[in-house]
């Protein structure tokens, strides 16, 4: 994106209308500010006054809510909220000319405002590293948090210590600046006790995890506290999450048997939650069986609980029996602007995990038995379309496939001819799905709810579907697709799904790797994996057509295949068929039965799916 070029001093910006504009604002944050920012704008226009004009603009741009803060990222914590097919997207540090930098290093000081200097600050450390600007930007973010600690929302007070604390240990963690804000965070922690606490209490202290500060037995004991207290009034989420918090000061005491045991509460949690969806009017044995499952995989990684988990694995088997009555698929013809409608209003009004997992579930891959047969019917009705054998050829001319024909004295080649017309078949329809409910679901979803990455943490983290130590690998992809930058999604999940096929079957017990005369073991890829009968087993054989055509097959979307040899260009990424394999992770991440695993009583003890 480029913004827009006049040249500017700061004598164009006056403090008197940027402390007007800010005032209008209904908190002191940046989101808030841009909006005011561009209206001052036109009303300046619409007096002539361009300088004005052009510098409450480049204000509103730097203040821009698609101008995203990610505390997370050392490098790149500020990055374009919105991207693109066409690969446009919204502003981001590296768009600002010299020029306008160099006005931003005159101005920055002397802004009254807090949250503004902050983000100016911040926005020439990124782009010239000056050092005072980084000092400053610290100081601007802490100064920010204390009109921000008792705003409505306390996703932009943590973001702006987060980025605060990354600065300061960037310039040295030895230095008073980094010692300061960690004093500031304890000191904040002080203002709340168990009785009065939120996951913004549970967040400071996750803060000061990561940075191996903070006392770490008096802030064990307030987590224990803070779980108990969730526990009584049912809230098995916050709870979950203090367990957790508990476990991991423990595990920096190296107290290793409490922190064990502060794990196994947290799994606890879990049934709680299964046992409060089956007694809640109306039960859900969907949401109880999602959480069965991750309290089966809560209590494996803890080790040492195989009756426990024998005896639950018997009461998911029951439940998923249940599940398939409150399963629905959406089959009903209707034009598509019906299809989006209905996609946008069932994810509306909704908390953003409710949402996503609406979103899960509002379609399914398409049925394998439903493609044979129409592509069955469509050879009956137009047996010339079939007839003769065809050539795929990619966008050099290159013959990379060939098609059969369906009349043949080979059975394999006709097999083969129905499977490629049913590959296609399934290509027009994750299209139709991806337009017609993902896409639409996803901009609903961004229009209600400012995500984060941490948000997907409580989907993937104890998923049997993901080994441990990814999670937040796919807690980015997803992100990262759900914010439309389809091209990180792709790479981040693609990957992990092959890695996670790979991990189904080892944990299920079967192998995965070769072992040739010399020793040597390698890891089998997802073109062999993928052709496992083991596989339909696990996932069933919908899923795996559909992981099949979109993955590695030629005539279907072939995008693993494709991206591991770069021969997907920039704008392929943001093809229906990207957002569709976004949303099918997605469902696997949520699905509270990816197949019905049918093991034995002496495999209990492996992963359940």
């Amino acid at each position: 994106m480029s913004l827009p070029e006049t040249h500017l001093s700061k004598e164009d910006f006056e403090q008197s209308v940027i402390e007007e504009v800010i005032s209008k604002c209904s908190e002191r944050n940046c989101d808030y500010y841009s909006h005011e920012f561009f209206k001052a704008a036109t009303e300046a226009q619409n007096s002539g006054k361009l300088k004005a004009q052009v510098a409450l603009e480049l204000l509103g741009h730097i203040t821009s809510p698609l101008f995203m803060l990610k505390p997370e990222s050392d490098d790149e914590p500020f990055s374009p909220g919105l991207i693109m097919p066409n690969g446009s997207r919204s502003a981001m540090p590296s768009d600002f000319s010299d020029e306008q930098l160099d006005v931003i290093k005159q101005l920055a000081p002397q802004i009254l405002d807090a949250e503004l200097r902050a983000r100016m600050a911040d926005i020439l450390w990124l782009r010239k590293r000056y050092f005072q600007m980084a000092k400053l930007a610290i100081n601007s973010y802490i100064e920010s948090t204390q009109h921000l600690e008792g705003a409505t929302l306390w996703v932009p007070f943590l973001s702006r210590i987060r980025r605060a604390i990354s600065l300061a240990a960037r310039l040295g963690r030895n230095q008073p600046l980094f010692t300061n804000i960690i004093t500031y965070t304890e000191k904040t922690l002080d203002k709340y006790d168990a009785e009065n606490s939120s996951f913004l209490f549970l967040e400071l202290m996750k803060i000061l995890q990561e940075q191996r500060k903070g006392d770490h037995q008096k802030y064990a004991t307030l987590a224990e506290k803070i779980a108990a207290n969730a526990e009584a009034i049912g809230d098995w989420c916050q709870a979950r999450e203090a367990w957790q918090i508990k476990a991991q000061w423990h595990t920096l005491q190296k107290d290793t048997e409490k922190s064990r045991s502060a794990l196994i509460l947290a799994a606890a949690t879990y049934i709680h939650q299964a046992e409060a969806a089956i007694a809640s009017s109306p039960q859900s044995y969907m949401a109880a069986s999602s959480s069965l499952q991750k309290a089966i995989e809560a209590l494996r990684r803890v080790g040492g609980h195989k009756e426990r988990i024998e005896e639950l694995h018997k009461t998911l088997l029951d439940y998923q029996e249940q599940v398939k009555g409150e399963m629905k698929i959406f089959s009903h013809e209707m034009d598509i602007s019906n299809y989006v409608e209905e996609a946008r209003k069932k994810v509306s009004e909704k908390s953003l995990h409710d949402a996503l997992f609406v979103l899960a579930f509002m379609i399914t891959s398409p049925s394998v038995s439903k493609l044979r047969s129409d592509v069955e019917e469509a050879i009956s009705k137009y047996p010339l379309q079939f007839l003769l054998s065809q050539v795929l050829f990619n966008e050099k001319g290159r013959v990379i496939g060939n098609k059969p024909s369906i009349i043949s004295n080979n059975p394999e080649e006709t097999e083969t001819a129905i499977q490629i017309a049913m590959f296609k078949q399934a290509l027009i329809l994750q299209s139709l799905h991806a337009q017609a409910r993902v896409e639409p679901a996803i901009y609903q979803i961004n229009l209600e709810h400012n995500v984060y990455v941490d948000d997907f943490l409580p989907i993937v983290s104890n998923n049997p579907f993901i080994s441990p130590g990814r999670e937040i690998i796919y807690a980015r992809g997803l992100h990262a697709g759900l914010k439309g930058d389809f091209l990180v999604a792709a790479h981040l999940l693609i990957p992990q799904i092959e890695h996670s096929i790979r991990y189904l079957l080892e944990q299920n017990g079967f192998i995965v790797s070769s072992l040739d005369d010399q020793g040597i073991q390698d890891e089998h890829n997802i073109n062999a994996l993928i052709r496992r009968p083991e596989l339909v087993q696990i996932l069933g054989e919908d899923i795996v057509f559909d992981l099949k055509g979109l993955l590695v097959h030629r005539f279907g979307s072939n995008l693993r295949n494709l991206m591991a040899h770069g021969l997907i260009d920039h704008n392929a990424f943001f093809s229906r068929q990207v957002s569709y394999l976004w949303w099918l992770t997605l469902r696997l991440c949520c699905l509270p039965i990816i197949a019905q695993i049918q093991n034995t009583q002496e495999q209990i003890d492996q992963p359940v799916v």
